[in-house]
């Protein structure tokens, strides 16, 4: 084998790559997705994206196996759900990088903790505290006031 893969070697799960099974299950789902615009990457070469039989074949699918490599099965799954949800891949298939992407948790900008070092500041921490016992009790006026509106309304 000219990659120097060997069959066993081939569905072996390694902290550095994705199982051959687990690439050979994702490219087809690629490909009936996408067709010919998955397939193309392979044909460049003469080869057919689910044969896996080709050195283009080989050579893409290991590429992949490494950059998705510690991703669990959900994680993949998850990948392919935000890909099918992201306008930008609408017509063309992610690379395996922009997939590593989509299959990891989405965190807006603002949740992330170094964004609220940077916004939050920690004086202003403190008086968020108090801030938001003022709102609670500004909440819990506005309750009581329309309670008692709603009472005093019906005759």
């Amino acid at each position: 084998m000219p990659s120097g893969e060997t069959p066993r070697r081939r569905n072996e799960s390694t902290p550095d790559r994705q199982p051959q099974r687990v690439i050979d299950r994702l490219f087809m789902r690629l490909q009936a997705i996408y067709r010919q615009k998955f397939s193309s990457q392979f044909s460049a070469a003469g080869g057919k994206a689910a044969s896996g039989g080709d050195a283009a074949y080989k050579a893409i699918s290991a590429e992949w196996a490494k950059t998705l490599a510690g991703l669990s099965p959900d994680q993949i799954k998850h990948g392919l759900e935000r890909m099918k949800d992201t306008p930008r891949f609408d017509e063309w298939p992610p690379s395996p990088v922009q997939f590593r992407r989509l299959c990891k948790p989405h965190r807006e900008p603002y949740e992330r903790a170094e964004f609220q070092a940077k916004a939050l500041p920690a004086a202003a921490t403190a008086d968020r505290a108090s801030a938001q016992a003022h709102i609670e009790q500004i909440k819990q006026g506005l309750a009581s006031g329309s309670h008692a509106h709603g009472r005093s309304g019906g005759g």
